[in-house]
């Protein structure tokens, strides 16, 4: 007659082996975060994204209606994470979205226009706007774009702005792919390790300590 002791014992390594298994699964699992990219129309946001994601640049793409997503897995200090990376239009009657999509952002990209000396001028009204809506752990990046053209606004001006309302600055070129790695990868930096501790809290060996009756079976 099987000693039930012995049973009991086979059943609880089993349980680890079981349980071991979903946790090697979970920890394959990568962290999810949303990017969101704002800002007036024709600032070159889709081209950003689309240098980044694709590396090229395209000149006849029409402009965002609504918004639009991609996804890309980068390696970070933290480990591996998703961006789901948002691009929002910045059309005057589609502003009234961006507080939907930036809602639980990790990162949150205001983009202007450096060749347009009144692009910077919409940029404190955007980083309100946003602030309003996203988490308080969330970053916020005021991007200049198309360096590749004469720069008509007053970069130590932007500075300074950077700087007194707590964001990172960064200038970059979607034509050329200047400062476009660089930018992302101080994004993906950005995000804190807390928010990559995603193992749910009911994974846990419960079989394995849980009070057994009495029965024989």
């Amino acid at each position: 007659m099987p000693n039930l002791g012995d049973k009991n014992r086979s059943k609880d390594v089993a349980n680890f082996f079981v349980n071991l298994n979903r946790l090697m699964n979970l920890a394959k699992k990568i962290p999810e975060f949303k990017v969101v990219f704002v800002g007036d129309t024709a600032v070159g946001k889709t081209s950003i994204i689309m240098r980044y994601q694709h590396n090229v640049f395209m000149t006849d793409f029409q402009s965002t209606v609504g918004a639009a997503f991609v996804s890309k897995t980068v390696q970070t200090k933290n480990g591996d994470a998703n961006l789901h990376i948002w691009d929002t239009a910045g059309q005057e009657r589609y502003r009234s979205l961006v507080p939907m999509y930036s809602r639980g952002a990790a990162a949150a990209l205001i983009v202007f226009d450096v060749s347009e000396k009144e692009s910077f001028g919409g940029i404190e009204s955007w980083v309100n706007q946003v602030r309003r809506d996203i988490p308080a752990d969330c970053t916020i990046f005021i991007i200049g774009n198309k360096c590749d053209k004469e720069i008509l606004v007053d970069k130590k001006e932007i500075e300074v702005f950077a700087a007194n309302n707590n964001l990172r600055l960064h200038f970059v070129s979607a034509l050329t792919g200047n400062g476009i790695s660089e930018l992302f990868k101080d994004v993906s930096e950005s995000i804190p390790f807390d928010k990559f501790r995603n193992i749910p809290e009911e994974l846990s060996f419960s079989s394995s300590t849980q009070k057994r009756g009495n029965s024989c079976c």
